[in-house]
């Protein structure tokens, strides 16, 4: 259903959770609903969702992890407004939160204590020479400003001792994701 020129409202895990979300640039996809599932937060456990968009992964991720509490950081204010929306329209304030947060900045501005588990869909690319530009709408999903060893290092601060990690990205960056994790994580 369309609700205004630049949103669309849809359903996602088969129906359970609303989600407004432009109409045009980045949309949840399988990259989301992979992320989501992969979440295995128990009880009690704090969850960051680094760059959540309006809340696909975060969202999905709440509703199959019901006692789990869940926070979407993220660096645009139309993305995070939409984050607010569908966290109300879905029900779930009292354990769903957004708040802005760019990971190309130091955690600890944040002023959060690190959480026990990090979901994030990094961009996939660094320079933009890589590739022929994506419409201006998808260019800060897929462009990295401070590229994947920025958001690793933010990733890696932003989790407990002991905690977990899980990330999409592209097979061909696997070896910069080791690298970038390499001797400051334990086992990956």
């Amino acid at each position: 259903t369309e609700t205004g020129p630049a949103v669309t409202e849809d359903r996602i895990l088969g129906g359970a959770v609303l989600l407004a979300q432009p109409a045009k640039g980045y949309r949840a996809g399988i990259d989301a609903s992979l992320l989501a599932a992969a979440c295995d937060a128990t009880a009690g456990e704090r969850v960051a969702d680094v760059g959540c968009g309006a809340g696909a992964v975060m969202l999905a991720a709440a509703h199959r992890r019901a006692d789990a509490i869940f926070t979407g950081l993220e660096r645009d204010p139309a993305a995070l407004s939409l984050a607010h929306r569908n966290i109300a329209a879905n029900g779930m304030a009292e354990r769903v939160q957004a708040r802005e947060a760019d990971a190309a900045l130091p955690f600890s501005r944040l002023g959060l204590k690190p959480f026990d588990a990090v979901l994030s869909n990094p961009p996939f690319f660094d320079d933009p020479g890589a590739l022929r530009a994506p419409a201006p709408e998808k260019s800060a999903a897929w462009m990295a400003e401070a590229g994947l060893a920025g958001w690793i290092g933010f990733l890696l601060k932003a989790v407990r001792e002991g905690g977990t990690i899980t990330l999409i990205h592209r097979a061909d960056r696997l070896a910069d994701i080791l690298v970038g994790f390499g001797g400051k994580a334990g086992s990956v």
